[in-house]
């Protein structure tokens, strides 16, 4: 009597379901590669927005106060913006800031923000930091 395992039907039908299985992969592989892009593009675009407002909130603060904000509450305090806006990809608002100190008398520094990135250290689709942005 033969093995069932040796018949070329067995062989067809293992063939066919390694071919199936294969084929999902792909399509599955395929679809998480849309999701990720039709979800990090919009997140990306916001904070590059939110990047920019922060930014030009912060010159125009050292603009007009001839000095840089300490904290992103002054900026609110003194209505460049509503309100602190969230990470959109931390979900927090843990921006990194960049400070500058710079001697107001010679017994006297004043610590400033001078510029603000993401405190992620993900990838962005283009491959690059969102921390670098």
């Amino acid at each position: 009597m033969k093995d069932r395992k040796n018949t070329p039907w067995y062989k067809v039908r293992l063939s066919f379901i390694l071919t199936l299985l294969l084929v999902f992969s792909l399509v599955i592989w395929g679809e998480w590669q849309i999701y990720v892009h039709d979800v990090g593009a919009p997140r990306e675009a916001v904070l590059k927005s939110d990047l920019q407002q922060m930014r030009n909130a912060i010159e125009q603060y050292n603009s007009d106060h001839h000095h840089a904000p300490s904290s992103l509450h002054d900026l609110v305090d003194a209505q460049y913006f509503k309100e602190i806006p969230v990470d959109p990809v931390t979900h927090q608002q843990d921006w990194v800031l960049v400070r500058t100190t710079s001697a107001v008398r010679s017994d006297q520094s004043l610590s400033g923000i001078v510029d603000v990135h993401s405190n992620s250290t993900h990838r962005a689709l283009d491959g690059t930091l969102y921390n670098t942005w």
